[in-house]
């Protein structure tokens, strides 16, 4: 054997070794550094995850009342319509489930100075942790003085809503003008007998409507101003059909849209009668058309009406 070949032979391993020993230091040096980045970036993302996808809990609202002087006025609640004098004729504070069933809604009015025409409020009813509950998509008015300076509108409120306490409230000029507590009380639906209908989607226009049979009259397509600005459509429906959402809307003769994919939900009431109301004060004369989809963008109701 050839005794020079043992030193070389150890040189050259010894070699090798410090050149693995110098990738192997490089890659842990490397994944050391890796690691404190990784750690680094994931404790400076981290409570940004963390405010991102934690749920949003609803605020507890405040249950103390608000009944504002100026510029609106004092405001009334309750049932059975709002009278001449601008105030809710059956004011009260408890809302069965029953005759929220029945009448469907909830009336609030106040008188507001003259001044004030043109602007806008806006309403809500919360449960007292603060999670909306209303059903009706349409949660503002303008003030207008064409009802004697009196602001009247309506609340629906769902007869299935879980009996407690609600809260309604009113802004006007990103302040609150009226807060009102209010408590819905059980009743048993269940032995409250309903008429035979047909399944939702049956609609009809016309000009007035009759909500015990679920009827409406005019249904000619031919309107003039002249004998009021309002046309309606309805359907009856079951109540397999409650909770239900439709789109309406309504396009001018020249393809503009006037009232654009409202929503609206399919609210259990005693005459199991969905209707919708909308007011063509101000149009010029011609063809309209009205498009009623469902959720999923499926037509379910078209037609035209002609105003004079």
């Amino acid at each position: 054997m050839d005794t020079q070949e043992i030193p070389e032979k150890g040189n050259q391993n010894r070699k090798t070794l410090l050149i693995v020993a110098a990738i192997v230091s490089g890659v842990l040096c490397c994944c050391a550094v890796g690691l404190v980045l990784y750690f680094g970036l994931l404790l400076y993302i981290a409570p940004k995850l963390t405010k991102t996808i934690a749920p949003q809990t609803p605020t507890p609202i405040s249950l103390e009342e608000v009944n504002s002087t100026s510029p609106l006025g004092k405001f009334y609640f309750g049932l059975d319509d709002v009278n001449d004098a601008c105030v809710v004729i059956r004011q009260t504070s408890e809302v069965s489930q029953e005759e929220l069933l029945r009448s469907q809604y909830i009336y609030f009015s106040a008188h507001f100075d003259k001044k004030e025409e043109g602007q806008t409020v806006y309403w809500s009813v919360y449960d007292t942790k603060g999670q909306k509950i209303e059903d009706d998509s349409r949660k503002e008015s303008v003030l207008s003085s064409a009802q004697n300076n009196c602001l009247k509108a309506v609340i629906v409120v769902n007869p299935h809503t879980q009996p407690g306490r609600y809260v309604f409230e009113v802004t006007y000029n990103k302040q609150i003008a009226y807060r009102h507590v209010f408590t819905v009380k059980y009743s048993d639906l269940s032995k409250i007998p309903r008429p035979n209908r047909k399944p939702f989607g049956a609609f009809k226009l016309g000009r007035s409507i009759h909500t015990a049979p679920c009827t409406i009259s005019d249904q000619s397509g031919v309107y003039s101003l002249a004998d009021g600005p309002w046309v309606y459509f309805m359907s009856p429906f079951q109540v397999g059909d409650v909770d239900k959402k439709v789109y309406w809307s309504v396009f001018d003769p020249g393809g503009k849209s006037i009232f654009g994919k409202v929503e609206r939900t399919v609210v259990d009431n005693i005459n199991l009668c969905f209707w919708q109301g909308f007011s063509m004060e101000n149009e010029p004369a011609g063809k309209y058309r009205v498009v009623i989809e469902d959720d999923k963008g499926v037509v379910l109701y078209e037609t035209t009406f002609e105003l004079k």
